[in-house]
């Protein structure tokens, strides 16, 4: 969904919807250590991890 802000500009628009599981296999490849991954599960947690908004803007 595109949509435009009063100056006419265009602002993406987008909701990412979170799988836990998949998060954790995906940061599991990315972690570079066993802290590290500890460090993104935790992240997930604190963000709930099952809906995050995501709304980029494009000024």
């Amino acid at each position: 969904m595109t949509t435009y802000n009063l100056e006419g500009k265009k602002i993406m628009k987008y909701t990412i919807r979170y799988s836990v599981p998949y998060d954790i296999y995906r940061y599991k490849m990315d972690a570079k250590d066993e802290e590290q991954l500890a460090t993104f599960v935790k992240m997930l947690t604190y963000e709930k991890a099952y809906g995050i908004e995501v709304i980029p803007k494009y000024i």
